[in-house]
C-alpha cells in the first residue's frame, strides 16, 4: 500500500511552484473565436434571407440566383471549417494551457500527451461506432430483422399464406410480410439507357409492417398506395390524362419535396419551383413527359440513384426484361413488360437505391409467371438483440423446410469487416497513448536527475528503497490518471456534442448522410482506461527502478 507521506511526494514533484495562467487565457479565446465561426456559419446556413442579403451585397454570382447562393454555401462551408479548426486549435492550447498553470513542463507535457491520446481514441471509435449503428439501422429498415428463405435446392416458398400465418403466431414477431426477389434489366423506350436491377414484390398492406418502405418513399416521391389495383389506376388515369397532374399528383404525396404549391379550382396554378431531395437550391419545375397512350401497365418504384442514372420521370414508362422468359422458335427468349415509374424511393443507402427496384407482388407475379409463390418472407422483431432469439423460434416451429436468418447473417462479412477495422483502428491508436506514455518515463527520468541530492538526502535520514520507488510510482500514476480523466472528459464531451449537435456535411450528395453519427459504449470507454491507466504504470517502472538503487552518498557528492 501508498504511504501518504510518499504519495504526497511523489504528487509535489508534478506541481509548479509559481503559476502561469497566460497560456490557458489565450486557449479560451481562440476557442470562444471557433465557435463564434462556427455558430455564425450555421446560422447563415439556416436563415436563407441573410444568406441572400449577403451574396448580394458581394455581388457573387453575376445575378444569378442559383450560382450565387452555390458560391454562398461554399464559403459558408469555409468558415465552418476554419471555426472548427480554431475550435480544435483552442480546445488543444487551453488544455495544456491549464495543465502549464499548475504542473511543471516536463509534468504537464506527458499529461497533456495522455489527454490527447485518450481523447482521440475515444472520439474516433465513437465515430467508427457510429457509422456502424447508422449502416446497420439502414440495412435493418430495408431488409428486417429476420428471413425465412426456401431451402437450399428449392427456389420458391409454396402455400405461402399459411408459412406467413405461422411465422406472425411466433413469440416476438412483430410484423410478417412476404416478398418476392428477382433480378431484371431496366431499358428506357426509345433511348439507349439500361441498368441492372432487383426487383421486389411487395404487399402494400404487410411491407410497411416489417421495413420502412412506406418512409423511404416518403423521402422520393409516392406512395405505397400506387402498387394496389385501385391506387395504380388513379395514378395512371391521372398521368395519362395530363402531363401536368404529374406534379400535382407529387406534391400531394411528397409535401416534403415542394414549395409554395398552388392548385386553384377556376384553372391550374403550379408552383414555379420544386426543391430537389439532394439540394438546397429551388430547381426550376419543368412539365413531365406525358405517358404513351398504351394498355394500363403496372406501377414501379426505382431508387432514387437508379432512377437518376436512367434519368426518367414521374409517370414515364420503363421497360423490365426478365431472363425467365419462355422458349421460343430460337430458343429460350426472356420477357419484357412496360411498368409505370410511380415514384422513387430513398434508403440513405447508396447501394440499395442505386439497384432496387419495388413493385406489388401480384405484378411481379405475373410478370415472372410463376404462379402464386414468393421466395421470401420478412419478420420484424421486437429490437436489434432480439433478432436472433427470434429466428430460433422461428425456425424450430417451421422446422427443416425452410431456412431461418437474421441480419447478422444476412450481412455477416460486412460486418465481420467493420468489425476487424475498429479492432485495428483501436490498436494503432493505442501506440499514442504508449507514445504518450514513454513521455512520462522521460519525465520522471529528468525529476530523478534534478533531484538526485534530495532522493540521496532522503536516503541518508532513513528512507527506504522501496519508499523512494513508491514516489516515483504514484508521480507517474497521477500523471497518467489526470491524463486518461481529462482525455475521457474533452473525448465525451466531443462526443456528446456531435450527438447532439451533429457536425453538419454540406455535400449529402457525397457523404449521403446530414452529419457524422457518434455512437459512445460503456465497454470502450473502459478499455481505453484501463490500457491508459496500465500504460502509465509500465512507464514508472524504470525510473522508480533506477532512484531506489540511489545511495545517499551519490547524490551528496554530486555523482
Amino acid at each position: 500500500m501508498w504511504h501518504s507521506f510518499e504519495a504526497l511526494l511523489g504528487r509535489r514533484y508534478l506541481m509548479r511552484a509559481h503559476r502561469r495562467p497566460r497560456l490557458w487565457y489565450i486557449g479560451i479565446a481562440v476557442l470562444v473565436l471557433g465557435i463564434l465561426l462556427t455558430l455564425s456559419s450555421s446560422f447563415l446556413n439556416a436563415s436563407s434571407g441573410q444568406s441572400t442579403w449577403i451574396s448580394e451585397r458581394l455581388g457573387l454570382g453575376g445575378g444569378d440566383p442559383y450560382l450565387a447562393q452555390a458560391h454562398m454555401a461554399q464559403i459558408t462551408q469555409v468558415i465552418q471549417g476554419i471555426g472548427l479548426g480554431f475550435v480544435v486549435i483552442g480546445v488543444l492550447v487551453a488544455l495544456f494551457g491549464f495543465l502549464f498553470w499548475w504542473m511543471t513542463t516536463f509534468s504537464a507535457f506527458s499529461t497533456f500527451m495522455i489527454a490527447t491520446g485518450v481523447a482521440e481514441v475515444l472520439l474516433v471509435l465513437g465515430v467508427m461506432n457510429g457509422f456502424q449503428g447508422y449502416l446497420r439501422s439502414k440495412l435493418i429498415d430495408a431488409h428486417a430483422h429476420v428471413s425465412v428463405l426456401p431451402v437450399q435446392g428449392q427456389e420458391w416458398l409454396h402455400d405461402y399464406p399459411k408459412l406467413v400465418q405461422k411465422v406472425s403466431q411466433v413469440e416476438g414477431a412483430l410484423g410478417v410480410s412476404p416478398v418476392l426477389n428477382t433480378e431484371v434489366m431496366l431499358r428506357v423506350p426509345n433511348q439507349d439507357l439500361s441498368a441492372a436491377a432487383k426487383l421486389m414484390g411487395v404487399d402494400a398492406n404487410s411491407i410497411k409492417q416489417t421495413v420502412k418502405l412506406k418512409e423511404f418513399l416518403k423521402e422520393g416521391c409516392g406512395c405505397l398506395a400506387s402498387l394496389q389495383s385501385e391506387g395504380a389506376q388513379k395514378f395512371y388515369n391521372e398521368i395519362n390524362s395530363d402531363p401536368l397532374k404529374s406534379m400535382t399528383y407529387c406534391a400531394d404525396h411528397c409535401p416534403k419535396l415542394v414549395s409554395n404549391k398552388q392548385v386553384t379550382q377556376g384553372g391550374l396554378e403550379i408552383s414555379t419551383s420544386i426543391k430537389d431531395q439532394n439540394s438546397d437550391m429551388d430547381m426550376p419545375m419543368m412539365a413531365l413527359p406525358k405517358a404513351r397512350k398504351q394498355k394500363y401497365s403496372s406501377m414501379v418504384f426505382l431508387g432514387v440513384h437508379l432512377r437518376y442514372n436512367l434519368g426518367i420521370s414521374l409517370g414515364q414508362n420503363i421497360e423490365l426484361i426478365s431472363p425467365l422468359g419462355e422458349i421460343g422458335p430460337h430458343g429460350p427468349m426472356p420477357k419484357v413488360r412496360p411498368f409505370m415509374l410511380a415514384g422513387w424511393a430513398n434508403s440513405g443507402l447508396v447501394e440499395i437505391d442505386g439497384q432496387q427496384a419495388y413493385s406489388s407482388l401480384k405484378a411481379v407475379q405475373r410478370f415472372l409467371g410463376v404462379g402464386d409463390v414468393i421466395n421470401e418472407i420478412r419478420v420484424k422483431a421486437e429490437s436489434i438483440e432480439a433478432a436472433r432469439g427470434l429466428r430460433d423460434r422461428i425456425q424450430n416451429q417451421l422446422g427443416g423446410q425452410v431456412t431461418v436468418i437474421d441480419w447478422q447473417e444476412r450481412n455477416k462479412n460486412l460486418f465481420n469487416a467493420l468489425q476487424l477495422e475498429r479492432i485495428a483502428m483501436f490498436l494503432v491508436l493505442t501506440i499514442n497513448i504508449l507514445l504518450a506514455a514513454f513521455s512520462i518515463t522521460s519525465t520522471l527520468v529528468m525529476s530523478l536527475i534534478e533531484r538526485r541530492r534530495e532522493i540521496s538526502i532522503l536516503r541518508a535520514i532513513g528512507a527506504e528503497s522501496k519508499s523512494m520507488r513508491w514516489v516515483f510510482i504514484s508521480q507517474g500514476l497521477t500523471a497518467g490518471a489526470v491524463g486518461s480523466m481529462l482525455g475521457v472528459f474533452i473525448g465525451g464531451t466531443a462526443c456528446a456534442l456531435l450527438a447532439t449537435f451533429g457536425l453538419p456535411l454540406n455535400a449529402e450528395e457525397v457523404y449521403y448522410i446530414s452529419s457524422i453519427p457518434v455512437e459512445v459504449r460503456a465497454y470502450d470507454l473502459m478499455a481505453i482506461l484501463l490500457v491508459a491507466l496500465g500504460v502509465s504504470a509500465l512507464s514508472t517502472i524504470y525510473p522508480a527502478y533506477y532512484a531506489a538503487k540511489i545511495q545517499p552518498v551519490e547524490g551528496i557528492k554530486g555523482q
